[in-house]
């Protein structure tokens, strides 16, 4: 996946855990943009596959918008525990 996500944007859900992180911790993806799309694709693949019995997203939302500001900047010389720690904490909550 390149790092450069503007000629991808509809295409998000096929990231993995690990590019997303990536890419967030990059600050190139935010978990809202993140999350976003991926309810896009919820809603218009659940008619079909009713994958889920009760749909949140604006529980989702606000979980990103939770995630994207617990995400500390990273500074030089910093280190990235903090981030990958919020990312995948993110990612956790969002997905259930």
């Amino acid at each position: 996946m390149p790092d450069d996500l503007t000629s991808v944007a509809t295409e998000l859900h096929w990231l993995t855990i690990a590019e997303a992180a990536r890419l967030i911790e990059k600050r190139h993806l935010s978990p809202v943009e993140l999350t976003d799309a991926l309810l896009a694709r919820i809603e218009v693949l659940d008619p079909q596959i009713n994958a889920f019995i009760l749909p949140t997203p604006e529980r989702a939302r606000e979980q990103a918008r939770t995630a994207e500001r617990e995400i500390p900047i990273r500074r030089p010389g910093g280190s990235a525990a903090c981030n990958s720690a919020a990312a995948t904490a993110w990612r956790s909550s969002a997905l259930r």
